[in-house]
């Protein structure tokens, strides 16, 4: 299969909102982040720009230390059992026949994209159905 280069602006629409979605979440906090480091916050609220050691010396402790240890380790751990179920299951599946393959992998995506197993798209069990506007003896709280 040869893959051409884009040639006009609707080529690079797919990539439009893995991009924005990125531009959103990860460096407009990022940038935020450092550019709020730069600053050094007066009474009151404001902020003015100086370039202080103190903005610094609570990431560089020993419990952010210990936090961001903790953060790549479990990273690293969750990456490691990724591969170890994914490989093998990958590797199946290349080796059935295309039927079989689309019937599993209609299953997976049916299993991971179902409201039920997905937190995202419910919130906490008690808050469903209206029960959270109730008092616990059926009557309504004043107030």
């Amino acid at each position: 299969m040869r893959r051409e280069p884009p040639r006009t602006f609707g080529d690079y629409l797919p990539i439009l909102f893995p991009a924005g979605m990125l531009t959103i979440f990860f460096v407009v906090p990022f940038g935020t982040m450092i550019a709020v480091s730069f600053f050094q916050r007066q009474q009151g609220g404001f902020y003015t720009p100086a370039f202080v050691y103190d903005n610094y010396a609570r990431f560089l402790s020993a419990f952010f230390g210990g936090v961001l240890g903790f953060s790549l380790m479990l990273a690293i751990a969750v990456a490691a059992c990724c591969v170890v179920l994914a490989l093998p299951f990958t590797y199946l599946l290349t080796r059935m026949a295309r039927r079989v393959q689309v019937v599993w992998l209609v299953a997976l995506l049916s299993v991971l994209l179902s409201p039920k197993s997905s937190s995202v798209l419910h919130g906490p069990p008690f808050l469903a159905h209206g029960r959270h506007h109730q008092h616990p003896r059926g009557a309504r709280a004043h107030g």
